[in-house]
């Protein structure tokens, strides 16, 4: 017998405590590191974001790679909206307003050099659920969403502070 189902339960399945939609995001991250570190589109964009001219002159096609990044960034941008629209029932336009501040100081906290050549999906998922350890806490504790920001902010600013301060070191 065939049963049922609708797109708002996909969010609610869990396979054991781990929600398929963390799954899906567990599964993606794999997919992506896999593909930094082992091909050569990989190689290469890390090699662009360092220094474009000198990626340019090494024979690196680097319009190539950046219209692969933006289609790669389009993609799971869409992912991420069909996955939590689906969660939340409804496609909601401002569900997602200020995420690219929170996207911004995860990678940021993961040790990405947002000057390029330097980062690693790994930290970046550590600087992510440091965030959301932060964010929950200061949920837990009834703060109101303009503290949060602020606080938010000025981690992002410690942040930046101290890549600028392992960049003065090298």
């Amino acid at each position: 017998m065939v049963q049922d189902f609708s797109y708002t339960e996909y969010p609610e399945i869990y396979l054991g405590p781990i929600s398929i939609t963390a799954m899906t995001f567990l599964g993606l991250t794999f997919a992506l590191q896999w593909m930094l570190s082992h091909t050569r589109h990989g190689r290469e964009a890390y090699a662009i974001g360092d220094n474009i001219e000198a990626a340019h002159e090494a024979g690196i096609r680097v319009k190539r790679h950046k219209v692969i990044n933006f289609v790669l960034c389009g993609t799971l941008a869409a992912i991420s909206g069909i996955l939590l629209s689906m969660r939340l029932g409804t496609a909601e336009p401002n569900a997602g307003r200020i995420w690219e501040l929170w996207a911004i100081i995860a990678v940021v906290l993961g040790g990405t050099r947002l000057q390029g050549g330097y980062g690693s999906l790994w930290k970046t998922l550590g600087g992510v659920l440091t965030l959301a350890v932060l964010q929950n806490g200061l949920r837990l504790l009834n703060t109101p969403n303009y503290i949060e920001l602020m606080v938010m902010g000025s981690v992002l600013v410690l942040a930046l502070l101290l890549d600028r301060l392992m960049l003065a070191k090298k």
